[in-house]
């Protein structure tokens, strides 16, 4: 149960509690998706850490099942929820056992980016904090080399059928560390 202002955005998640009280896994089981995304991700910290480990294990059994079912069903909002979820225990983990001071909202966003990521296999570029990502362009600047630049001279070949000997013989007289 979590102690709330009478004014907060919490309050009409009471489920039976008293005055300034919620049920804190109430508002994410039964209040809309968005809503417990929305509070998961400003902060972790607000629920306990059993109730976000709860809610990342429970509902990641559920979206996995609703990704594989050959129904239409979201998954994106699962997806956020479990990820968020669990992003955030894992901050609140690391802080409470290591003393690291780190942002439990960025590790909730982060947990859903990573989970978009994989089930979803999309990336989402988090430039807004400066976090790197893998874009799916190739810049020219990484074609510094050519073949002739890093290929050592003369070439080594084998045949299409070569023994075992032979190969053998082969790798030993030369310092390559491998062969295409």
């Amino acid at each position: 149960m979590l102690l709330v202002d009478e004014e907060s955005d919490l309050s009409e998640h009471r489920f039976g509690c008293g005055k300034n009280q919620i049920d804190e896994l109430g508002v994410i089981l039964f209040g809309s998706r968005e809503s417990a995304i929305k509070f998961i991700l400003t902060d972790p910290t607000m629920f306990e850490p059993a109730t976000l480990l709860s809610v990342g294990l429970l509902f990641f059994p559920l979206m996995t099942l609703t990704f594989g079912v050959n129904i239409p069903s979201g998954i994106f909002m699962p997806t956020m929820l479990v990820g968020a979820s669990l992003g955030g225990v894992a901050c609140i983990a690391l802080n409470s056992a290591l003393d690291l001071g780190l942002n439990s909202s960025t590790y909730a966003l982060l947990g859903a980016a990573a989970l978009l990521s994989g089930i979803q296999r999309s990336t989402m570029a988090i430039e807004a904090k400066g976090y790197p990502y893998l874009d799916h362009h190739i810049k020219k600047s990484y074609d510094v080399y050519k073949v002739k630049d890093v290929m050592s001279s003369p070439a080594l070949t084998m045949n299409s059928v070569e023994t075992a000997r032979n190969v053998e013989l082969m790798l030993k007289q030369t310092g390559h560390h491998g062969f295409p």
